[in-house]
C-alpha cells in the first residue's frame, strides 16, 4: 500500500539485530553493522524503487540492502563514526549519509564512490536531506544549526540559528523553497531558502521532534515527538490542525501518503 512507503526508523536494536521487512528477513542481519544499529539510524525506503533499503551503523558504515532476496549488496565506507542519517536522492541514483564525525557524505550508488565531503562543524550531523532537483542538501547538527550546502561546489550557502538542541529531522519541502527541521528542543521551524529567515515556528510539542515531513502539495507538514504524538500543521499559518494520539512513548516517524489523505506513524511501542 502506499502507506509502506513510510520511512521506518529502527531503535535499541542489539549487536545481533534482525530486520524484517514485508516478511522477509535481511540476510547477514547477525552482522548487518558490527556495533549494531545506532539509535535514531533511519532505515529508508526508495521511493522511486521499493526494492531497497539503506541502513547506517554505530560501525561508521552505510549497507543498501535488495528487499526480495534480503541481501547486502553494497556497503559505503567512509565515515569516522556513527552514521545517525541516511537519505535517498531523487530516483535512487545518489545518497547522502551524516555521521557523529561531523561530515555528510555524498555517494553515488552506481561506483559506491563519495563524490563530495560537506563538513564544517566539529559536532555530529543528525538529519541530512536531499532537494528533488540534487542541488541541495540540508543538514541538522548536534550544536542546533542548521545548514544548507550546494552539492555541486561543496559550500555552504545559508546557515540557519534558532534551535537551542540537537537537529534531529530535516526535510525539503516540495517545491524546494524551504525546509523544515526539528529539534530536541520540542520545536519544529519552517526557514525560507529565499529569504534566509524563520517563517514559521511550531509550538504545541511537549518532547523533542524527532520526524518531520512536508504532505505532497506542500501546505501541510506531519511532525513527530517524544510526547507519545504526531501532529498535523497548516504551513499558512503555522496552526495545528489535528494532534495524533496512541502511541505508548515517543513517535519516531511520521509521513504523508502520495495522495496526502493519511499520514502514517511508527514509534518507541513498536506499533
Amino acid at each position: 500500500s502506499d502507506l509502506l512507503r513510510a520511512a521506518i526508523h529502527v531503535l535499541g536494536l542489539t549487536i545481533r539485530p534482525r530486520l524484517v521487512f514485508q516478511g522477509s528477513v535481511l540476510k547477514e542481519s547477525v552482522t548487518l553493522h558490527a556495533s549494531g544499529i545506532t539509535d535514531r539510524s533511519r532505515v529508508l525506503l526508495v521511493m522511486s524503487n521499493p526494492q531497497v533499503l539503506a541502513t547506517g551503523g554505530a560501525d561508521g558504515f552505510i549497507k543498501i540492502w535488495e528487499i526480495p532476496s534480503g541481501q547486502c549488496i553494497q556497503t559505503l565506507e567512509g565515515h569516522r563514526g556513527a552514521v545517525k542519517s541516511v537519505c535517498f536522492g531523487p530516483a535512487a541514483l545518489l545518497l547522502v549519509s551524516g555521521a557523529r564525525d561531523g561530515q555528510a557524505r555524498i555517494w553515488d550508488l552506481a561506483t559506491g564512490r563519495c563524490i563530495q565531503v560537506l563538513d564544517s562543524e566539529t559536532c555530529g550531523v543528525c538529519a541530512v536531506d536531499m532537494s528533488s532537483d540534487r542541488k541541495r542538501v540540508a543538514i541538522g547538527y548536534a550544536s542546533g544549526a542548521v545548514k544548507i550546502w550546494d552539492t555541486a561546489s561543496g559550500t555552504c550557502e545559508l546557515s540557519f540559528e534558532g534551535h537551542t538542541g540537537d537537529v534531529w529531522a530535516i526535510a525539503f519541502s516540495t517545491d524546494g523553497t524551504s525546509v523544515i527541521s526539528g529539534s530536541y528542543d520540542s520545536f519544529a521551524r519552517v526557514w525560507s531558502l529565499e529569504t534566509g529567515e524563520c517563517q514559521r515556528c511550531l509550538e504545541g510539542h511537549e518532547g523533542g521532534v524527532r520526524c518531520v515531513a512536508f504532505g505532497p502539495l506542500g501546505q501541510r507538514i506531519v511532525t513527530a515527538s517524544n510526547d507519545s504524538t504526531a501532529r498535523i500543521w497548516t504551513v499558512a499559518t503555522g496552526e495545528c490542525q489535528h494532534t495524533l494520539g496512541g502511541h505508548e512513548g515517543a513517535v519516531y516517524s511520521a509521513c504523508f501518503s502520495p495522495d496526502g489523505k493519511k499520514v502514517a506513524t511508527g514509534g518507541h511501542d513498536r506499533i
